[in-house]
């Protein structure tokens, strides 16, 4: 079960007296969604993740971007399934919703 900071919906750490965490379910839709907001190349740990979302963009590619989107949800191994994965690009943000198939069952990001 993974175990992650508590973040606010401008990716802050939240805390009181103490860090606040979140696990099961929760962990998974807050780390799927901060991975869907890494580019190819930025996270310093690890350079091979995020999607690389200027290539896709220039392509305009459903396909390719879906497909992108799915590969790099599908990393994460409390992840058995991703369906219904839509997105639109809305006044210059690129807006992703979708559903994924996991250990703590289905869950809507």
């Amino acid at each position: 079960m993974g175990i992650s900071f508590m973040l606010d919906t401008k990716n802050n750490i939240v805390f009181g007296t103490d860090f606040k965490l979140v696990s099961g379910a929760d962990a998974l839709t807050q780390d799927i969604k901060n991975l869907l907001q890494v580019f190819k190349g930025e996270y310093v740990f690890d350079s091979s993740k995020g999607i690389d979302y200027y290539d896709l963009a220039s392509k305009n590619n459903y396909a390719n971007i879906q497909s992108a989107i799915i590969d790099l949800i599908m990393s994460d191994v409390r992840v058995q399934g991703v369906k219904n994965v839509e997105f639109v690009v809305n006044k210059g943000t690129f807006e992703i919703s979708l559903q994924i198939e996991s250990e703590y069952g289905t869950l809507e990001v």
